[in-house]
């Protein structure tokens, strides 16, 4: 074999070697990481069991706000983000870098087996505390559920009758105080502070008490009504 094929040879396999580097070196920088946070948008807390998916990457949250999604290739995509009893999210991205961050509120879109309603009761400083849970139809408390509009119409009686059979006396509060989140764990609670003069507080401890509690969650009035409120101190 003359010097000259040799050389042309030799030259053919180190271009092709050279492209094979190149092409390899190319598709491994074109990868993007895609990583952020997940979040309720009304209370900034985690979103259990949120999907997040580009193309067939996939990952989930449980009780975490953040994820991370690797080996995103470039080029034009659809981010999709999705939660029981939430609003999808969908995000359109051009993929230019190496990395991405991004912040994904959801917005509550329905609380799903909703039948009740449960309060528990305790005097603090600032008046009376209400413990709210909301229940399935199991009668179970409901612990993952998005941030709704919630309201509510209380009102609080003496008992002039008995814990067998209450009966309502004279009114200590009626009005509509807020629901508030109380996150606990990434578990949801609902609480609500009616706030009492010395006198009211003085006379609950005193003596037990008519609760009138009445929900309004999206549509439906939830009432928890002639409950024996025994306080806790």
């Amino acid at each position: 074999m003359s010097l000259r094929k040799k050389f042309l040879i030799y030259s053919s396999i180190l271009i092709f070697a050279s492209c094979c580097v190149a092409f390899y070196t190319i598709q491994a920088g074109s990868t993007t990481v895609i990583a952020g946070d997940v979040f309720d948008a009304a209370n900034g807390m985690p979103v259990f069991d949120a999907t997040i998916s580009v193309g067939n990457r996939t990952t989930k949250t449980f009780l975490l706000k953040k994820f991370r999604l690797t080996s995103i290739p470039a080029g034009k995509v659809q981010l999709t983000v999705s939660a029981p009893m939430y609003e999808t999210a969908r995000i359109e991205l051009d993929i230019s870098k190496k990395n991405i961050s991004l912040d994904i509120p959801l917005r509550g879109e329905k609380i799903e087996g909703l039948t009740g309603v449960l309060v528990w009761a305790v005097i603090l400083e600032e008046g009376l505390y209400l413990d709210i849970r909301l229940t399935n139809e199991n009668g179970e408390t409901m612990i993952h559920f998005p941030s709704m509009p919630l309201k509510a119409d209380v009102r609080i009686y003496e008992n002039i009758g008995t814990q067998e059979s209450p009966k309502r006396g004279k009114t200590l509060y009626e009005g509509q105080p807020a629901i508030l989140d109380e996150p606990s764990k990434g578990l949801k609670r609902l609480k609500c502070i009616i706030p009492l003069n010395e006198i009211a507080k003085s006379r609950l401890k005193e003596m037990s008490a008519i609760l009138d509690f009445t929900v309004l969650v999206q549509n439906d009035t939830l009432k928890f009504s002639r409950y024996d409120l025994n306080i806790r101190n």
